[in-house]
């Protein structure tokens, strides 16, 4: 790797001040093939040799700046694109974090990628599933009012995972999800209905503990 591509991805990496990962962040969507090119070469760098702090720039980055549409956008798409193929569990936590920091900013206004998680939550890859579930629990603790329009399909999501889920992490994920989602419903008639989760939920309770 080129020196100056060097210094690049340690600035971005190892520099306190937010700068070189903006302008990183900036380098990747910009016009230029070849200004794109080497930022991507950088960015890949990193993925492969410093996931966690690459990770942790990526939260620090969304929950400290105001970022323009554009670069919300490719935040969005690197960190998708992240959670899917990190390997890392506590790589993926962090991932998550950031996911949901980017969108609690976003959901009001501009809307989510919803499809994306809910395709995750029923996705036969049991880290998706896991996830999905903590990501609409962050959610639902800081924008739960934009969830629960759709709080139908959340519902038929938690009774499918907790009814049919065989890994107890993805059970868990999903209990945790219901609890901070019903904590945001106002009516009683919606609450209500989350009634016949319930049983599901002392079964993972007593699952969990019976494996501790």
């Amino acid at each position: 790797m080129a020196y100056q591509l060097q210094q690049a991805f340690l600035s971005a990496i190892l520099y306190p001040e937010p700068l070189p990962f903006q302008t990183l962040i900036a380098h990747l969507m910009s016009h230029s093939n070849v200004q794109r090119s080497r930022a991507e070469s950088v960015y890949n760098f990193i993925k492969k040799n410093y996931p966690n702090q690459l990770a942790m720039k990526l939260v620090n980055h969304v929950s400290s700046a105001k970022l323009d549409e554009l670069t919300q956008a490719s935040v969005k798409v690197m960190l998708l694109r992240c959670i899917q193929v990190e390997e890392s569990k506590s790589v993926v936590k962090k991932l998550c974090d950031a996911v949901s920091e980017l969108a609690s900013s976003i959901l009001p206004v501009n809307g989510w990628p919803e499809p994306f998680l809910f395709r995750c939550a029923t996705s036969d890859y049991v880290t998706l599933q896991e996830l999905s579930f903590l990501i609409f629990s962050r959610l639902a603790g800081n924008v739960g009012e934009v969830l629960i329009r759709v709080g139908k399909v959340l519902h038929s999501v938690f009774l499918k995972t907790l009814s049919n889920s065989p890994n107890l992490d993805v059970k868990i994920a999903a209990f945790s999800a219901v609890v901070k989602f019903v904590r945001c419903l106002a009516s009683l008639s919606d609450r209500e209905k989350f009634q016949e989760v319930l049983p599901l939920m002392m079964r993972t309770l007593t699952e969990a503990l019976n494996c501790g």
